[in-house]
């Protein structure tokens, strides 16, 4: 029984690399895409404020969104394939949850920020998605940078060793 205990701590901590390593990358990759994508949102316009000071912590606060997303979209996959670094080779069915679920993520940050809380506006050259009402960029994102992230790790072996 000890040995039980003493195993479930060990991949306590390797699970807590992964979702370190999962989170470093994804927060450069999303750092970059949220300033190349925010002039497509109005800073002009309350709550968000055309201000240096302002822009930096809030373009921060998302990127660690999008980190905490990445995170969620990584543990879906490891409940489907039940093995740590499932990234590493991901298989047809991984790419379909990966995509469903940053569609299904992004959509619902979009509709819960735009349309309830009022968190952010789009200004007119934000490409939107027909019936949805979203923008293009914030859902390509989800839909993009996930398997582009997961690739990186892949690329350079970061989950070798938890296999």
């Amino acid at each position: 029984m000890k040995k039980h205990i003493k195993k479930a701590k060990i991949t306590g901590k390797k699970l807590l690399k992964v979702i370190c390593y999962i989170f470093v990358v994804s927060f450069f990759v999303h750092l970059f895409w949220e300033v190349a994508h925010s002039f497509l949102y109005n800073w002009n316009e309350l709550p968000l404020k055309n201000d240096i000071y302002f822009y930096i912590p809030r373009i921060i606060q998302a990127t660690i969104g999008d980190g905490i997303l990445m995170v969620c979209i990584y543990f879906l996959g490891l409940i489907k394939n039940k093995k740590i670094n499932w990234v590493a080779k991901m298989k047809r069915s991984d790419y379909t949850l990966v995509i469903l679920a940053g569609f299904f993520m992004a959509l619902f940050v979009e509709e819960i920020n735009v349309f309830w809380l009022g968190r952010w506006s789009y200004t007119p050259s934000m490409p939107l998605i027909p019936f949805f009402n979203v923008g293009l960029t914030p859902i390509l994102q989800l839909l993009i940078l996930p398997i582009f992230i997961f690739k990186i790790i892949g690329f350079f072996r970061m989950l070798e060793r938890f296999s």
